[in-house]
């Protein structure tokens, strides 16, 4: 049981994962695809028995400090064009990792992450 001053049905669970971040700047896309799946195997292993019903992600958070008016950035040297994505004022960054490429490309970080997180789509 679960005591609140919450109104019924205004509460929330959230579930994430952290995958470990890189020690570098520069890693490689492996990495990420590793740490999905990781995180998904996870999701499906805290359901148990409704594991067929666990919700799965395709995407990473990247949580980075808050470093003033200098929004931290990722780039991923995709073969011949590069993507690059700006993290948000609060220093939050997600991008969606694709399990199937057959490319293994740098992935470059402005800053270290302070974590990453894995949080299943609904």
């Amino acid at each position: 049981m679960v005591v609140s001053n919450k109104s019924k049905g205004s509460l929330d669970l959230a579930l994430q994962i952290r995958i470990p971040g890189p020690n570098q700047k520069r890693f490689r896309y492996s990495e990420l695809v590793a740490g999905l799946k990781e995180a998904n195997h996870l999701f499906r292993k805290a359901m148990g028995i409704l594991a067929i019903l666990a919700p799965q992600t395709k995407d990473l958070t990247f949580v980075f400090a808050s470093s003033g008016s200098d929004r931290p950035e990722i780039t991923v040297l995709w073969n011949g064009s590069p993507e690059t994505k700006v993290a948000d004022d609060g220093g939050m960054l997600t991008i969606r990792v694709n399990e199937s490429t057959k490319e293994n490309p740098e992935v470059l970080v402005c800053d270290i992450p302070e974590k990453i997180l894995a949080v299943p789509q609904r």
